[in-house]
């Protein structure tokens, strides 16, 4: 078992259309994952039968505030800037589809990445 001794994140650029913001990522296994999809997930038994309910976003919100750790370069319509708390990274994860996608996006990708680099070095 290979458990992760100090805390992985990685800082990249995000771009939607003409504009774009400097994001730090949290690298998220994927036991966090299922962990959050666990506890939004309410099961039922009807006559024997399981029936699970998943609130599909609410996970999305939780994963994406574990996710993003930190930005530069996001703000509100007037130009104010926003912090990066957890509140506002709820609010984003529930009105801005795009971005929320692209986090998504790139941390993936980095964990894919890693994967690669980890498959290279077992086999040299």
């Amino acid at each position: 078992m290979q458990l992760l001794l100090e805390k992985s994140s990685f800082t990249t650029e995000i771009s939607l259309g003409n504009v774009s913001a400097k994001v730090t990522l949290n690298v998220v296994d994927a036991s966090s994952i299922q962990t959050i999809v666990d506890k939004h997930t309410k099961t039922k038994y009807k006559q024997g039968v399981k029936k699970e309910t998943m609130d599909h976003i609410a996970i999305r919100a939780e994963r994406f505030c574990k996710i993003l750790e930190d930005w530069e370069d996001i703000t509100d319509r007037t130009g104010k800037a926003i912090p990066c708390t957890y509140e506002n990274k709820k609010k984003i994860a529930d009105l801005n589809f795009d971005f929320v996608q692209a986090i998504f996006d790139a941390a993936e990708g980095y964990g894919q990445t890693l994967n690669e680099e980890e498959i290279k070095k077992a086999g040299n």
